[in-house]
């Protein structure tokens, strides 16, 4: 908390004093010209007040700076198709499954889902996207998870039961 508000106080100093104040031959003139173009610091601080959310509760007289106010969205960032598959040649009991960047079903637990089961989702950000929890139960079954992110398969694995347990993500 420390960090953030010396962070917080760095980012908004004061302006440095005016250097022509002790020099008398620096004095403004009786009619100062008004400049039509913003300086850069005056249309910064135009932007940080319009950026500035109401609603967040910072310590008085502390602006909030950009970017920190939670204005932005992870979800502006690219999407990807992606894709967990497990096979198995006789029923699997239950799949669970967490994808963190998913747009629609985040995780979640499938029951008695046979011997396909297929997850297809759209997912932001950064590898690693999600991943799946399968038991292989049957003696000598095999069962096999296939990750693919944007159509490439990143993560194959085959796991043989009884008793076999895997992740695999990707």
């Amino acid at each position: 908390m420390a960090v953030a508000v010396g962070a917080l106080a760095f980012l908004n100093r004061p302006d440095p004093p005016d250097e022509s104040a002790d020099d008398p031959a620096a004095a403004p003139s009786a009619t100062p010209e008004p400049s039509a173009t913003p300086t850069p610091r005056q249309r910064r601080k135009k932007a940080e007040a319009e950026e500035t959310p109401e609603a967040v509760d910072l310590p008085s007289g502390l602006p909030m700076p950009p970017g920190l106010g939670g204005s932005g969205s992870g979800k502006s960032l690219p999407r990807t198709a992606y894709q967990i598959k497990i096979t198995s040649a006789k029923p699997m009991y239950r799949v669970q499954y967490i994808i963190p960047t998913s747009d629609d079903q985040q995780y979640g637990e499938d029951n008695g889902v046979g011997t396909s089961w297929v997850h297809n989702t759209t997912v932001w950000g950064r590898p690693d996207y999600g991943a799946a929890f399968v038991h292989a139960l049957w003696p000598g079954v095999e069962v096999t998870c296939v990750v693919s992110v944007g159509g490439r398969v990143v993560e194959r694995r085959t796991i043989v039961g009884p008793y076999g347990a895997m992740w695999c993500q990707g």
